[in-house]
This record gives structure tokens, sequence and C-alpha cells, in this order.
């Protein structure tokens, strides 16, 4: 029994040394009281540039001087009197070859006799993540800026789920808070004028039906009461079989350009009557 036993203990130790070490997106450390590194897997090379042997005694971790690593710094001294939160850390290191990489890091206390004497963390590259994440974020930023300076709101409908979504511009047409959540989709036309109602419900239907895009000018019913002029769009995504998957589509507010409009008009009409009127003096004249 003592050696099996003894051979369960073995092979469950080669197990995790395999998984620690054959792992090449992440790294395995262990660090002493003071938080310097005891122990740190091989594949900490291949992520960071550097051998494993440069790690060992080390506290710094070759970070730079981004304001992010001190709250890491804050957050495995924390960890070292045992107060956890079980948050990522993250941490900015430069790579050997000189570049900035960003490490996201979970670590937990190595306890004895019930002190902690250590850490033993794991560690993994999010650099390309972390880009990726900050690109969208910059595109939806971009979006939203456009979609407020054109006044123009987007919506999504997800058909299986029945969940609506709403852009904030949209929100700010309809003078509605976010907060609230969007309306169900079947409450739509209800932000609509009545008179409204039956065009959108028909273009609605021939889009969920054969995917029909529509472009329809509507009048949207605000929050107070106040009536925009706008032009709806929407458009379905349909699955392989002819099914609806979501609709989606956007809003525009053109009621301010409707006025200018109509402002050039009457301008344009008053100039004509007062060219006629002067063409009838000159010809009496």
């Amino acid at each position: 029994e003592r050696k099996r036993a003894e051979e369960a203990v073995r092979e469950s130790t080669e197990r995790t040394r395999a998984i620690v070490e054959g792992t090449p997106h992440l790294f395995f450390y262990t660090q002493d009281a003071e938080a310097h590194t005891t122990y740190v897997s091989p594949t900490v090379e291949h992520i960071t540039g550097y051998q494993p042997e440069s790690w060992l005694r080390r506290a710094d971790w070759f970070v730079t001087d981004a304001a992010i690593n001190q709250a890491g710094k804050d957050r495995t001294q924390a960890n070292l009197r045992g107060n956890v939160l079980g948050e990522p850390i993250l941490l900015e290191i430069r790579h050997a070859r000189g570049h900035a990489i960003l490490l996201e890091v979970y670590e937990y206390p190595i306890t004895r006799d019930g002190r902690v004497v250590g850490l033993q963390g794991v560690a993994h590259d999010i650099t390309e993540r972390h880009q990726a994440e900050e690109a969208l974020r910059r595109e939806q930023t971009m979006l939203e800026r456009t979609e407020t300076i054109a006044h123009v709101g987007s919506w999504e409908w997800d058909v299986a789920s029945d969940t609506v979504t709403w852009s904030d511009e949209l929100f700010r047409i309809f003078q509605r808070d976010p907060r609230e959540g969007a309306p169900s989709f079947a409450e739509h036309p209800a932000f609509y004028h009545l008179d409204d109602m039956a065009r959108l419900r028909q273009a609605v239907k021939a889009a969920v039906a054969d995917g029909t895009p529509y472009e329809l000018e509507l009048r949207a019913i605000r929050k107070d009461g106040e009536i925009r002029a706008c032009v709806a769009r929407g458009v379905a995504e349909m699955a392989l079989g002819g099914r609806p998957i979501r609709l989606f589509g956007s809003l525009q507010d053109i009621t301010e350009r409707k006025r200018a409009e109509d402002e050039i008009r009457r301008l344009n009409a008053e100039l004509e009557e007062r060219v006629m009127q002067r063409t009838a003096q000159l010809e009496v004249a």
C-alpha cells in the first residue's frame, strides 16, 4: 500500500510538472516571504526572453515604470499578509528584446503552521489580447462619437432570446434612461406616431420573413411627447434555412435637417413671390 501511494504521488508530481513546465503560454513561480523568486518554470524564457536563472532571487521581475506595476506590487504585499482577493494582477515588464509585454498574474499564499511563508502563482502574456481589447474600445468610442455627431442610434434584436440592445445615442433620441434598459421589440412600434405604425410593422414583417431590408421615414415620439422626424433602417441576418437569427438597424434623427429644408423652401417661396411681384410691377410701369 505504501509503494502504491508513493507511486501515485510520483505520477501526480510528474503530471503536474509536465503541465507546469510544458505549457508554453504561461509560467509557474514561487516566492519567499520577501517576494523574491525562488522557482520559475522553464517556459518563462519563451514568454519573457529571460532564462529561468535570471529570475531567481529577484523581486522586481524586470518591471517597467508603468503605473499599473505599483498596484501589482501592493497586491503582492497584501497576498503575503494573507489578504487574498483572488483577482488577477497586471504587470508590465520589459522583454529581454527590449519591448514591453503585459502579464496577467494569479498568485496564492504558501502557508506553514498557519503562517504565510511565500507565494505561488502562474502568469501568462496577455499583450496581444490587451491590444485587441484596446483597439476594440477605441473603435467603440469612435462609433459612439460618430453616432452622436450624426444623431444616429443603433439597435439589435436577438430573435431566439428576444433580447433587444440599444446604443447610447438611441436612448438619447428617445430621451430614455439607459438604466431602464431597452424596450422589447414588440414595444418598438409604440415609440412612433400612430399613423406610422402600420408601415413599420409591415416592413419588419417582411424583414423577418425573407430578409428584406427597409428604410422608412417615421415620426418618433420622445418621452416628453415631442415628435422627431427620423429615418429608420433595418435588416435581418438569416440562418441557412431561411430562419431569422437577429434584426439590427439604425434610427437617424433628421428633425433639424427637415426644419432647415423647410426654412429653405419657405425662403425660396418668398423670394420667388417677390420676384413675381417685382416683375409684375415692371410690366405695369
